[in-house]
């Protein structure tokens, strides 16, 4: 059995290894096996289970009361919904411990109603000048040109109902099973309010495996990773952490002078009128030589933030982008008695990362790997934990020790 449905009963936290976790409890009664699919009969295997008792009678279809009575139900229920089936039989019940701690899961339920909303608030708009007068403050703007199309393209983002739809949000993991009081605590945040009924299924998480070589190029082992080493997509995701991390970057000491700023007098240069010349105020004025500059850059901060899970995340796809491509190599370790650009030339070489920018990740800070990498064109040395994602989408190739894969393996998500 793969999935419940459950009701979300609202968030709390808890602490794991001196760490806050958020979590969502998700109440899960027992469930009950009505009725089982099979391939030779149905065409797939599934099992049909009825969740939450329903205590009005009246309330459920004469169709459905035939299905429990033939299951042998002892009552009614609300919601009836088909999970692969993995072996259970009618009449079997259906439990919140068919999960364990570090399941991955999708929620699947319906989001909070908005109402009706404008384009900011429902289409994330940037909206106009809040200046007095703008007319612009929180316009949708344009809608088409009059001449042609002559009509408003479909699909176009307007104001309109926002919410109360159904969301499945993926990936996420369980934090504790609590089968005496029939409670799933999922970390992270699912749709709905309170009360809002959900559907939970297990997802297969996708495995990496990826070979350990020693530093002639050797396979000595392998090394399984987990899924957050096999992620696909993210493209929009990795986009963005490394357009914050370019952006953090910047200095922003850019300047240029104001009319305040240059040299000049503050006298007229000539009077108003019967000069035969243009009108002048200032020598300082950004049409004369040597004036000042209008809408110049000025000093401005370019940094701001990603959540944390979001770069995390950012990071892991990445990676996982170098994995599937075999642009990562993984080796046992890389042991210099002394520095030697030498022998790291030879070892890159080996391992076939001459030639382009290499990336080497290690556990922890090593002066003799560091001094005899860094005379090298395009070879850099990062600890696994200052590793982010600029770093890896910029070089052609990493070379990572098996312990610092172990330290991004442990690395919370």
């Amino acid at each position: 059995m793969t999935g419940m449905v459950g009701r979300k009963l609202g968030m709390t936290q808890i602490f794991e290894g001196g760490r806050l976790v958020p979590v969502t409890v998700i109440e899960a009664e027992p469930g009950f096996v009505l009725e089982v699919k099979t391939r030779q009969k149905h065409g797939y295997e599934a099992v049909k289970v009825g969740f939450f008792e329903q205590r009005k009678a009246k309330l459920v279809t004469k169709p459905m009361k035939g299905v429990f009575e033939k299951a042998g139900a002892k009552a009614l229920y609300r919601y009836v919904r088909e999970f692969p089936m993995d072996g259970l039989q009618v009449g079997e019940s259906v439990t919140v411990e068919k999960f364990a701690k570090g399941d991955r899961i999708k929620v699947s339920g319906v989001s909070k109603g908005k109402g009706f909303q404008g384009v900011m608030k429902r289409h994330k708009y940037r909206g106009g000048p809040d200046s007095h007068g703008s007319m612009f403050n929180r316009a949708p703007g344009s809608i088409g040109a009059s001449s042609f199309p002559s009509r408003v393209w479909k699909g176009k983002s307007l104001p309109g109902h926002m919410g109360a739809e159904r969301v499945t949000v993926k990936n996420l993991s369980v934090e504790d099973v609590r089968g005496g009081q029939n409670l799933i605590l999922v970390r992270g945040a699912v749709p709905g309010a309170k009360g809002t009924i959900l559907e939970i299924r297990k997802t297969r998480a996708k495995m990496a495996a990826i070979e350990i070589k020693d530093t002639k190029n050797n396979v000595v082992g392998s090394m399984e990773l987990s899924a957050r080493f096999a992620l696909e997509g993210k493209g929009a995701l990795m986009h963005e952490a490394v357009v914050c991390f370019l952006a953090n970057q910047r200095q922003g000491t850019h300047a240029t002078k104001t009319k305040g700023l240059v040299s000049g007098g503050g006298r007229k240069p000539w009077k108003q009128k019967h000069t035969g010349r243009a009108r002048a105020g200032s020598s300082r004025s950004p049409l004369w030589r040597g004036g000042g500059t209008i809408f110049g850059p000025q000093p401005r901060d370019y940094s701001y933030e990603l959540p944390k899970t979001a770069r995390r995340t950012a990071l892991f796809a990445a990676i996982s982008r170098k994995i599937k491509d075999g642009e990562l190599h993984v080796v046992d370790g890389i042991r210099l008695e002394k520095p030697a650009t030498r022998e790291m030339a030879a070892i890159l070489k080996n391992l076939g990362l001459s030639g382009g920018s290499t990336l080497i990740v290690l556990s922890e800070a090593d002066r003799s790997v560091l001094l005899s990498a860094r005379n090298i064109p395009g070879v850099d040395v990062v600890q696994s934990k200052d590793l982010n994602i600029y770093e890896v989408a910029a070089h052609n190739g990493v070379l990572a020790t098996k312990a610092a894969m172990e330290a991004l393996e442990a690395r919370p998500l």
